[in-house]
């Protein structure tokens, strides 16, 4: 076993993409310090 901490970003893909500013905040109200954000170009 590890003594390395262990991070948990949630995921940006799963917001409403409409209201991204709201959910970055609940993000960020959440205790994330991460956020994992794809860039999905084709």
């Amino acid at each position: 076993m590890t003594n390395r901490p262990i991070h948990i970003a949630p995921s940006i893909l799963g917001a409403d993409l409409g209201r991204i500013e709201a959910e970055a905040e609940r993000i960020k109200a959440s205790g994330a310090e991460w956020v994992h954000v794809d860039i999905m170009d084709g």
